[in-house]
């Protein structure tokens, strides 16, 4: 995340809370080196001092990066100077201002209050050509709106296309601090980091087994996996630059601990794999507002998860690869040297899979075959009386629950298998 803030130049923050417009605007401000910024607004000095005061004990480098900020309050009579001397001349200040200040960041606190309901075309124009000159003279600009007002929608469809980051910036609240989350995340297409960084935080063989399959041998992304003891101690071992960060456990994942992760990777999304069999309607409301991104039970989904992640990381790192082996297609029976042949080829292609054993005694095998999905593979070993399935994108636990549902038998008959073959 680091790396792409400091190849960007223009930065949007849609909040409706002004507090939360300047918490994130002092962290990009200190991730971007304490660069010296000019602040202008459209707030009043009194109520920009005030949200100064409320966030100053959350950025610990305040002091630093208040002492390289000048700020600037638009005059009460601001808009019926603009609309006496117009466009043009406010563009030439403007520009004049890029060229000439010695400050490297551009704050437009409110802009979308800088124009009331008066945003014309001449004044896209205006910031349109501020924008050109920001590029031009390699300078950055963090533009602060609330999309809910006129100017503000107005201002967000300008932007959209023309900004590098933004972020939707929520206030959380149910806190009493009034926390502050970035809920939607994008990036310019044409800006990438070298790697995406993920971090799991769990005490599961299974969930950790799957992340590792998921995650460990991509060369883009930087995985790592930590204990829920371990985090709950000391928040700061994840990385500072995670995209997400994903919470495993059979306890919800505390405010507490969104606040400890939070201070860490400020811009970071957070996946909660509840370990429940179900989500009840009280989980999934208001995610985004308790600063939770992702939520499923612990029979998640894995082709829905693995696309939520791709969506945040903006890599395709599983789905096509899985489309393209299930579009080679095998036979659902095989024998041994098949099922031993197929299992050592999901493993090097890195494909979510479960290998499992009922006893076949008064079973059909024909009657299991139908009730085998097209892609899962199964070995019927008749000296044994056994049935061993291969299943796809299913894990173990989960796995056992689905096949002692269709083969009508209960879930103490049913062997999971871990590393049997060898390459």
């Amino acid at each position: 995340m680091k790396k792409n803030i400091q190849i960007s130049e223009i930065f949007t923050i849609d909040t409706d809370e002004n507090r939360c417009a300047l918490l994130f605007c002092l962290q990009l401000q200190h991730e971007l080196d304490d660069a010296k910024m000019l602040f202008i607004t459209a707030n009043n000095y009194q109520l920009v001092h005030d949200n100064l005061e409320r966030i100053k004990p959350y950025i610990s480098q305040f002091d630093t990066l208040h002492a390289k900020t000048k700020h600037l309050f638009l005059k009460d009579s601001w808009l019926h100077l603009n609309e006496q001397y117009g466009a043009r001349a406010l563009s030439n200040e403007m520009s004049a201002l890029v060229e000439k200040s010695d400050e490297a960041l551009f704050f437009m606190h409110r802009i979308d209050l800088f124009f009331d309901k008066a945003f014309t075309t001449e004044l896209e124009d205006v910031i349109i050509g501020f924008i050109k000159d920001i590029r031009y003279h390699h300078k950055r600009v963090i533009f602060s709106y609330n999309s809910k007002t006129v100017s503000g929608k107005a201002i967000e469809a300008l932007l959209v296309d023309r900004r590098d980051i933004s972020y939707h910036i929520k206030e959380d609240k149910s806190d009493v601090d009034g926390d502050c989350y970035s809920t939607i995340k994008t990036y310019n297409k044409f800006l990438k980091k070298p790697y995406a960084s993920i971090a799991l935080i769990s005490n599961s063989k299974e969930m950790i087994a799957l992340h590792e399959t998921l995650f460990s041998k991509q060369k883009d992304i930087k995985y790592k996996q930590f204990s829920v003891a371990q985090i709950a101690e000391d928040a700061s071992l994840i990385d500072v630059d995670s995209d997400i960060v994903v919470y495993h456990d059979s306890q919800d994942l505390k405010p507490e601990m969104i606040a400890d992760i939070k201070k860490v990777a400020h811009f970071s999304k957070i996946f909660q794999l509840n370990d429940k069999k179900f989500l009840r309607k009280s989980d999934k409301s208001n995610l985004s507002d308790k600063g939770i991104d992702y939520i499923a039970a612990n029979n998640v989904d894995i082709e829905e998860y693995v696309v939520a992640i791709e969506s945040v990381i903006e890599r395709d790192f599983y789905t096509q690869r899985l489309k393209s082996i299930l579009a080679m297609g095998w036979k659902k029976e095989v024998d041994f040297q098949g099922l031993r042949a197929h299992v050592l080829f999901l493993r090097e292609k890195e494909i979510v899979h479960t290998l499992l054993s009922v006893n076949s005694e008064d079973m059909i095998l024909k009657d299991i075959i139908s009730l085998v999905r097209d892609h899962d593979v199964l070995y019927h070993d008749r000296n044994k009386n056994m049935v061993v399935f291969v299943l796809l994108n299913i894990i173990g636990e989960n796995a056992k629950e689905i096949l002692s549902k269709r083969l009508d038998i209960k879930k103490r008959d049913i062997t999971v298998y871990h590393d049997i073959f060898t390459a």
